[in-house]
């Protein structure tokens, strides 16, 4: 599954909406910085019910996520360093968002953990592709936009479990793709 598509269809909104960030003067950190409060507000929100405003929480940690990145290289300040950051934050953001379903009991922690453990696994993985083999497959295979919709959707509607199964079956996906990619590269190359 690509995503180039998505992006190139969604470029023109988020190089408008970076623009606007770059005049008011918040750079890349400060929007990196907003998602790590909307994950503190994420879970006193989850705990006491208000699912509609966590599905809208997510969403817009999803769209910090996105205009942090389109800020930092629009303002030439994007760095290899900034890059880190922000995939860091990310999963530090997808494993609090995930692991705040479980801490609740609103979803069971067997399919909980295992959703958990695919999604890190097929980050690591591509990382492991890039740094290795030297292939660049983050952006090719990302399916961490469709994570956001899912969350914040399927939040809304408080349909958890669907909404891990949805999870666990595209991360076991994406992890498999990534793997078999890394095993046609390496056959490809000549590598071991």
């Amino acid at each position: 599954m690509r995503t180039q598509l998505l992006r190139d269809k969604t470029r023109h909104i988020v190089d408008f909406a970076a623009k606007i960030f770059i005049y008011i003067g918040i750079p890349p950190n400060v929007i990196s910085s907003f998602n790590i409060l909307l994950i503190i507000a994420f879970f006193p929100l989850l705990k006491n019910g208000h699912f509609y405003s966590g599905g809208l929480i997510i969403l817009l940690s999803g769209f910090f996520d996105v205009v942090d990145g389109a800020v930092a290289k629009a303002a030439g300040k994007s760095t290899t360093f900034g890059i880190f950051v922000d995939r860091t934050l990310d999963k530090i953001s997808d494993g609090a968002f995930l692991a705040a379903y479980m801490l609740y009991g609103l979803i069971n922690i067997p399919l909980g953990v295992y959703t958990l453990v695919v999604i890190f696994l097929a980050t690591n993985v591509s990382a492991n592709i890039e740094s290795v083999l030297h292939l660049k497959v983050s952006n090719a295979v990302s399916f961490r936009f469709f994570r956001i919709i899912i969350l914040s959707v399927f939040t809304i509607l408080q349909q958890f479990m669907a909404m891990f199964i949805i999870l666990a079956i595209l991360s076991t996906y994406s992890l498999v793709h990534r793997l078999v990619i890394a095993f046609r590269y390496s056959r490809k190359d000549g590598t071991k």
